[in-house]
């Protein structure tokens, strides 16, 4: 898991809101295993493409991808280290898939978390949002490392929809090395995602 100083840790963080019913089931749903570099997640968009964070996959190993029942190779379509974000393709439709978010959650407004902390069961943590700077989302959500390449979910219209892919938590440098900052994770947000795979030519767009 990647420090941004970032890397990742998921822990249940209740919240109250007055926000609308949301359901979640889509956005859940979309996020699967990614095996390259050691264990991360993935989200599956609704065009059957994944998105995942870059450190996850940049390796020369092989790059799977799995959910509750198929484990497949996938090919690595482009992958952009700035953004720390990747995106690639399975040979079978791994999940329905989500939405990727046109706008930026507004602050202090419900997110979700959701990926595979240390490899282990699918996990969903919700928080709010923070503030974007640079294509970054800063939340309260906790995530873990196991989780990097998953999703970051908000609300739009009583569904969800993907807000950002998982890079990490803040970490602060002390004399022993990088202290995780509890309640600060980091996602690269979807807009400037959108920005970059928009102006790729993908087969499926």
């Amino acid at each position: 898991m990647k420090s941004v100083t970032a890397a990742a840790l998921l822990t249940v963080l209740p919240v109250l809101s007055n926000a609308q019913p949301c359901d979640l089931t889509a956005g859940i749903n979309s996020v699967i295993r990614v095996q390259a570099n050691g264990e991360g997640s993935g989200v599956v968009l609704d065009n059957g493409d994944i998105l995942t964070a870059a450190h996850v996959v940049d390796t020369d190993n092989q790059i799977y991808v799995a959910n509750d029942t198929l484990r497949v190779p996938a090919d690595l379509m482009m992958i952009d280290h700035h953004l720390d974000v990747a995106l690639i393709r399975a040979p079978y439709r791994m999940a329905s898939g989500v939405k990727l978010s046109g706008s930026v959650p507004a602050e202090y407004s419900d997110i979700w978390t959701v990926g595979f902390p240390y490899g282990g069961e699918k996990g969903v943590f919700n928080g709010h949002m923070n503030y974007e700077s640079e294509g970054l989302l800063v939340t309260n959500a906790f995530v873990d490392t196991g989780q990097s390449g998953g999703a970051l979910l908000t609300c739009q219209n009583g569904e969800s929809v993907l807000a950002g892919v998982i890079r990490g938590f803040a970490a602060k440098r002390t004399s022993e090395g990088l202290e995780p900052m509890n309640h600060v994770s980091i996602s690269s947000s979807a807009v400037a995602i959108r920005s970059v795979i928009y102006n790729l030519p993908l087969a499926s767009r």
